[in-house]
């Protein structure tokens, strides 16, 4: 079993998701789950190994343009064709990839965890994107959330969601 963390803002790029990824890919890893970390390549491209974490550095930058989610498709698609074992959307962008699941031909994965910042809910939450948003997150085994806050808002969005949410806070290194 491994977890595939998807991610449109990683390192070197300095933010809060950034960061974030990383602190939860390590702590994955020191727990010796095999941990991917699917993320831009600001310029580098390919596989960096550290014992049990791997960070796939893709030809994309941290924009969420449609473009950079089609690169992510199919990078996904040609490395891991028979699917993902847990797969993690970390931030706004794979979220809005996988609210498009089937339509986009991304590959099955066996579970699915989402972590919610707060943005994704006023961004993603509204609108003609309200409804395909809260099927993703009802088809969700897990939706994390960073703070109590992001919580309420949450339950106040969506008051009949039924998927298992906990709270994930991040920590400074």
């Amino acid at each position: 079993m491994a977890v595939q963390i998807l991610t449109h803002e990683y390192l070197p790029y300095r933010g809060g998701i950034a960061y974030y990824v990383d602190e939860l890919g390590r702590a994955c890893a020191a727990a010796r789950i095999k941990t991917e970390i699917w993320a831009p390549g600001y310029g580098a491209k390919g596989w960096e190994e550290d014992g049990w974490l791997r960070i796939n550095r893709l030809a994309m930058n941290a924009s969420q343009s449609i473009l950079n989610r089609l690169r992510m498709r199919s990078a996904l698609k040609k490395e891991r064709p028979g699917g993902l074992d847990t797969v993690v959307l970390a931030d706004p962008g794979p979220i809005r990839l996988w609210m498009w699941g089937k339509i986009a031909g991304l590959p099955p994965q066996k579970r699915m965890v989402i972590i919610l910042h707060g943005t994704e809910l006023r961004v993603l939450g509204m609108g003609l994107k309200r409804q395909r948003f809260g099927r993703l997150l009802e088809a969700a085994d897990v939706v994390g959330v960073v703070s109590e806050a992001v919580q309420t808002e949450l339950r106040q969005r969506y008051p009949n969601l039924s998927t298992h949410v906990v709270q994930v806070p991040g920590a400074v290194r």
